[in-house]
């Protein structure tokens, strides 16, 4: 529920004192620094191991929406081995002796696995009193003095000095964001049937959403890629891979060759024109799609689902543009360190991992320098590797005093008990 305090979920529960008003015009004085984490993936607990190991000595509370990773969660249960598009080497901080199999590439449940080893890791880096974690979402962020007021749902507005948005991708783009025409529009029990989705979504989706069904997907990325094997896997009947682009970006680094060698035929480029849903539009089935091809010739398919993996969309409504408001979000620049890139406010009182602002094309340039310092296996934008790497650079810039820093070894001893599988549930 809104607001409500997580002690023993996710980072270990530990106490934080940061003072949360119903009013924003109680700005509280603090006789040290305070920060607020928006987020609970892969940014946001590898930003909390660094901080805390860096000996950052203010008081610290994580917020997030959900405490788990569902569709990954999904995936694993679906098919253990389902492999991420990068290697173990690039991502792993479980110890070697823990890690089974001789694949080079880092399964789903090995990564939940490693990520609840290091949010382990994150949480001990910290004294006792320091951390704390909330269950909520953020709905506004505003500027108040030097510090920060954040808004979440339900009235609670937390006060602090800085606030770090180590989210995911954000809002996806749909279908709709491409200019494509929806002719009609689905309704009553039809549109739970969800049969224009997106990528995200669809890794959730059941074995019978796929089962003998005619499947598109629309996009050219490594993320498309993931899409058709997860929809191969599950059973579909008929595969058609649709890029507006060209799929030069699916395979980085021959990660996804067994999916590309598998849909060689089944591959093509063009855009999606129009999509009308076909027979009644309660209880009907089935999708026209025109498209135009690399031609430019128009081409009709018969479809019963269309995946979209082309990217998220942080100027959305309920991207990060809305959260931080448009003249706030606009004001953010480009930060670069030796670890990687990062989007900030020009007093660093906000700063933002390059996930949420991935869709924005004002950072594209900063992405691909990003990009050419990462391990060729990680050239994903953005890799679960890129975005570890924009934590590590905001942490490079937090004012940590020397005298307070910690012996970043100290965490390696770590060992994990049973009590400390909350954050993303039991994994087998």
């Amino acid at each position: 529920m809104p607001g409500t305090s997580h002690f023993g979920n996710g980072f270990g529960g530990r106490k934080f004192s940061t003072t949360v008003t119903k009013s924003a015009t109680n700005v509280p004085s603090f006789s040290k620094q305070n920060l607020v984490i928006v987020g609970s993936g892969p940014g946001s607990i590898r930003f909390l191991k660094q901080l805390g190991a860096k000996g950052f000595s203010g008081n610290v509370m994580v917020i997030s929406r959900v405490w788990n990773s569902e569709w990954m969660e999904h995936i694993h249960k679906m098919r253990p081995y389902y492999p991420l598009g990068q290697s173990r080497e690039t991502i792993l901080e479980l110890p070697p002796e823990q890690i089974h199999g001789a694949r080079e590439r880092m399964p789903v449940g090995e990564f939940l696995r490693n990520q609840q080893y290091e949010a382990v890791q994150a949480v001990d880096a910290f004294n006792s009193d320091q951390l704390d974690c909330l269950e909520g979402t953020v709905t506004s962020i505003k500027k108040n003095g030097s510090g920060v007021a954040v808004q979440l749902d339900g009235g609670i507005i937390i006060h602090t000095d800085r606030v770090v948005f180590a989210t995911g991708l954000g809002p996806e783009r749909d279908l709709a964001s491409t200019g494509a025409m929806i002719v009609n529009s689905p309704t009553g029990a039809r549109v739970v049937q969800d049969e224009n989705t997106t990528a995200i979504k669809s890794f959730i989706k059941a074995k019978d959403y796929y089962d003998e069904k005619r499947i598109l997907v629309y996009g050219g990325s490594a993320t498309s890629a993931w899409v058709s094997e997860n929809a191969v896997i599950k059973g579909t009947r008929q595969l058609t891979w649709l890029s507006a682009s060209g799929f030069e970006g699916a395979d980085p680094n021959g990660n996804n060759s067994e999916i590309m060698e598998a849909t060689e035929d089944v591959r093509k480029i063009g855009r999606i024109l129009s999509v009308e849903y076909q027979g009644d539009l309660e209880t009907g089935s089935g999708l026209e799609v025109t498209i135009l091809d690399s031609n430019n010739k128009k081409g009709v398919f018969q479809v019963d689902k269309i995946i979209s993996a082309i990217g998220s969309n942080p100027l959305q409504a309920t991207g990060i543009q809305s959260i931080l408001g448009a003249q706030l979000y606009n004001e953010l620049l480009p930060v670069h360190t030796t670890s990687g890139f990062f989007a900030a406010s020009a007093d660093f009182s906000v700063a933002v991992t390059i996930s949420p602002v991935s869709g924005d094309s004002r950072f594209q340039a900063d992405f691909k320098k990003l990009m050419e310092k990462l391990a060729k296996d990680t050239r994903i934008p953005p890799s679960i590797a890129s975005v570890r790497a924009s934590a590590d650079a905001i942490v490079e810039l937090m004012p940590v005093p020397p005298e307070k820093k910690k012996d970043t070894n100290r965490s390696d001893s770590v060992v994990l008990t049973s009590d400390q599988y909350h954050f993303l549930g039991e994994i087998d």
